[in-house]
């Protein structure tokens, strides 16, 4: 202890120099000449030797979380039905969690009866993308990969990938969807997130609309009542609420005609579908 005060005491200089070297060119990552391998991480702290973050990340039936430097696949498995979704590197600009949802189609989103298209399966695949302060993140830099394996039908002819247009309620057609029928698989690619189905039609519109969203189920406790209006959390289209069911406002025409001044009420979507 004696002969380490004694030294310290002697080359104090040269050791403050010292640590304040391995600091500063540590964290620039240059720390190799002495000898000392460091890593500076994402998210901040030095490491040890090797890659700073995983650049590949995989995850089945859990968010998935990636940065401008990393590639990654989220699977979402619910009995026969799954989604996949890979977002090669470079796709996000910023930390984004993707996440996969498959649910039972509900009233507002099925096709109409006169365009005689149909939900295989009655499957929506959900897929959504939040970043660091949970705000939606709707387009990517570069496109993601999707593949969903549906309900299997006898029937293959007619089968097309549509994702769900808010703004407008129709089903629009997925053009580069390519199907394996023997795995009743369907791959496409896009560059924004929302509702996807797979739906049997004749000939494959490019646009389906659905039922009003009027046809949705009666709130047996009435939390709005009727002439409120309501919007989706996250969405455009604004309803309004009728004999306790949800009736679109078809246009902002309509919407300053009868409803200047009244405030819109934000709903989840589990609210949206009890009117």
């Amino acid at each position: 202890m004696k002969k380490a005060l004694e030294f310290f005491k002697t080359h104090y200089i040269a050791v403050f120099l010292m640590i304040m070297i391995i600091l500063g060119t540590g964290m620039l990552g240059a720390g190799e000449f002495l000898g000392v391998k460091l890593a500076w991480g994402y998210g901040g702290g030095v490491q040890g030797s090797g890659p700073a973050f995983s650049p590949v990340i995989n995850s089945i039936n859990f968010p998935l979380t990636i940065n401008i430097f990393q590639e990654g696949t989220v699977v979402r498995k619910v009995g026969d039905n799954q989604a996949e979704l890979f977002a090669p590197k470079g796709a996000v600009e910023h930390p984004t969690t993707f996440d996969v949802q498959i649910n039972k189609a509900s009233y507002g989103i099925f096709p109409k009866n006169n365009t005689k298209a149909t939900i295989v399966g009655g499957q929506i695949f959900e897929i959504d993308a939040t970043d660091s302060s949970k705000k939606k993140v709707k387009d990517f830099l570069k496109e993601v990969k999707i593949s969903l394996i549906y309900s299997a039908v006898s029937d293959k002819d007619g089968l097309g990938v549509y994702w769900f247009d808010e703004l407008s309620d129709n089903w629009i057609l997925i053009s580069n969807a390519v199907f394996n029928l023997s795995e009743s698989r369907a791959t496409f690619e896009v560059k924004h997130l929302t509702k996807f189905a797979v739906l049997k039609t004749n000939g494959k519109p490019f646009s389906i609309e659905v039922n009003e969203a009027g046809a949705g189920t009666v709130n047996p406790i009435t939390k709005y009542k009727n002439g409120t209006l309501i919007r989706k959390e996250g969405a455009r289209t604004i309803y309004v609420i009728k004999n306790g069911k949800k009736v679109r406002v078809k246009s902002l025409k309509e919407l300053k005609r009868y409803y200047l001044g009244k405030p819109i009420k934000k709903v989840t979507a589990q609210e949206l579908a009890l009117y």
